[in-house]
């Protein structure tokens, strides 16, 4: 996101309405915390169990 909005400013008239819409959505973005919980290695395994039996099945 701060690529981004780099990017931004050499290029485009940052006087414009549709480009200050666009800084405040990158800010904003860039701000948010994405936390992700990744399964562990059990539950990585038994969804392949699960999706493997699935398609036996069929």
């Amino acid at each position: 996101m701060k690529h981004a909005q780099t990017w931004l400013d050499p290029y485009f008239d940052s006087q414009h309405a549709s480009l200050q819409t666009t800084q405040a959505a990158l800010e904003q973005l860039t701000s948010t915390e994405i936390d992700t919980d990744l399964p562990t290695l059990n539950e990585s395994l038994a969804a392949i169990k699960t999706f493997k039996l699935g398609k036996e099945r069929k």
